[in-house]
């Protein structure tokens, strides 16, 4: 050891720390403490120079780090992973907050966000790195229909569009599904029978999502029945059903009296024609007045058959 070469020895005596020191103070002193040890036991053994031991490890000097971006806007699942530390003295002590310290090189479970990321070595040398931790732009689509309000079994056509145009959509959901022969098109025209709420959900190669809906209503025909006839009377003898355009023919219009006997019928007839109706007789004869009860049945534009049923008051 006496052939005059610059060398460091750690005796079996001497520990280097191995949790982070904080405080300056418990550095110096104990650095101090090393280095003299250090040189009685080099002096001894002949040797005519010595580096002192923070000379030869010295602060950190470079990080290498790379993030994984955020998968989706909003998510919680970016990375910082750190690749390397070059200078200090080993173990490496990371933190993001500047509080906590951890040895695991790596924070996940991350917002969108800049992070200040804290290396701190052994000797409580500290480096300071900010981090940016990125995310895609957001995922949107807006549907749209070409009319809010048709006639039971019309036609409605939906139009989806999405941001931002660069995103490669790997799925497109409608609903309700049964309405779709081809769920595979931002474009759908369907035919309806009732109000309904229309949805599409998108989803991109980094398995992002984005949702739209919008309700399209159906106006029903417009059926219009009397509930009071005064027989007599030059306006409101007749008892009959009055609609729209929509419906072309009466399937059915029964009258029940207040004993349950009928008193009328009529089938297949046009709407809205009073002599069609009922004028308050019985084979001939008037009716005592009361309340008799009818039910009417009509066809819909679409093919189905609608039913209602109602009271009627007789006057005299």
């Amino acid at each position: 050891m006496g052939n005059g070469k610059k060398f460091w020895f750690l005796g079996s005596d001497l520990v280097i720390p191995e949790y982070p020191v904080t405080f300056e103070s418990r550095i110096q002193s104990r650095l101090v403490l090393l280095n003299q040890k250090l040189s009685k036991l080099l002096l001894l053994a002949g040797c005519i120079a010595f580096t002192p031991l923070a000379a030869q490890t010295g602060c950190i000097q470079n990080v290498a780090v790379h993030t994984i971006p955020v998968q989706c806007n909003t998510f919680r699942n970016g990375s910082i992973v750190i690749d390397s530390v070059v200078g200090g003295m080993a173990p490496y002590y990371y933190s993001i907050d500047g509080l906590t310290f951890s040895t695991r090189p790596v924070f996940d479970f991350l917002w969108a966000e800049e992070y200040h990321l804290v290396v701190r070595d052994s000797l409580g040398c500290e480096y300071y790195l900010t981090v940016e931790v990125t995310e895609p732009p957001e995922l949107t689509v807006d549907l749209t229909a070409s009319v809010s309000l048709v006639p039971i079994g019309g036609s409605v056509q939906l139009y989806a569009t999405f941001e931002p145009p660069s995103a490669q959509i790997t799925s497109i959901d409608w609903r309700p599904p049964l309405l779709f022969d081809d769920s595979n098109s931002l474009y759908q025209k369907v035919n309806i029978n009732e109000t309904t709420t229309f949805a599409i959900e998108l989803r991109d190669t980094n398995g992002c999502t984005a949702r739209d809906q919008v309700v399209v209503e159906v106006e029903k025909p417009n059926i219009y029945v009397p509930n009071v006839i005064l027989m007599g009377s030059n306006n409101d003898a007749y008892f009959t059903v009055f609609t729209d355009e929509t419906i072309d023919i009466i399937n059915l219009l029964r009258i029940y009296s207040r004993d349950g006997g009928m008193v009328f019928e009529r089938q297949n007839f046009q709407p809205n024609d009073p002599l069609l109706g009922w004028n308050g007789r019985l084979k001939g004869k008037k009716v005592q007045p009361g309340v008799f009860t009818w039910l009417m049945q009509v066809t819909y534009p679409d093919g189905s058959i609608h039913q209602e049923t109602g009271t009627l008051t007789v006057l005299r």
